[in-house]
């Protein structure tokens, strides 16, 4: 008997939430229209994520917000829940929609255990979807990766310019074509 799998969009996702089929604490993410199990996260994530959290709230000029852990609409079949994104304000705007790609400036993953889909699958549907600017936190190796210029679409999608910062450089934060500060990689690594 053959089994009719088609890949699940935002809209099924959410209808999915709604009427309880994924029950409140499941821990998902829609890529690619499947349901992936998000990481578990340990302290030196958490950290990472949460010390980035407060210094992009004390460099990040109104009216854009940080979002930390929240969902995305990437497209018919993307709805990730990157660790942090920069997005456009005021928060009213997305009282009955999530945040698309035009309202992101900056998004930012820490990595460990999850470092082959964020620079794999993720960082292809990020460029796909032409969000700016990319950073992967990469704890294991001790430094920020940030991508810039995405390119292309679907699996032909890319960032053209790569920047590696070691622990002890400084990344700068942009946001809109501005230089909004600076953020001291080895303060957000655990």
């Amino acid at each position: 008997m053959a089994t009719d799998i088609r890949p699940i969009t935002v809209e099924n996702y959410l209808a999915m939430i709604l009427d309880g089929t994924i029950p409140p604490d499941a821990r998902l993410e829609l890529l690619d229209g499947r349901l992936v199990e998000q990481m578990t996260k340990y302290p030196p994530h958490n950290f990472s994520a949460r010390q980035l959290g407060l210094l992009l709230k004390s460099l990040v000029p109104a009216p854009w917000l940080i979002s930390e852990e929240k969902s995305l609409a990437l497209g018919r079949f993307w709805r990730p829940e990157p660790d942090l994104a920069v997005i456009r304000g005021p928060n009213d705007r997305y009282r009955a929609s999530d945040p698309k790609a035009d309202d992101v400036a900056l998004l930012i993953e820490v990595a460990d255990s999850s470092y082959s889909t964020d620079r794999g699958e993720k960082w292809r549907a990020y460029a796909s979807a032409r969000i700016p600017i990319y950073w992967i936190v990469n704890i294991n190796q001790r430094l920020v990766e940030v991508y810039r210029e995405p390119t292309g679409r679907g699996q032909n999608a890319a960032y053209r310019t790569t920047e590696i910062f070691g622990a002890e450089s400084v990344v700068p934060v942009m946001i809109d074509g501005q230089n909004v500060g600076r953020v001291v990689v080895k303060e957000i690594l655990p």
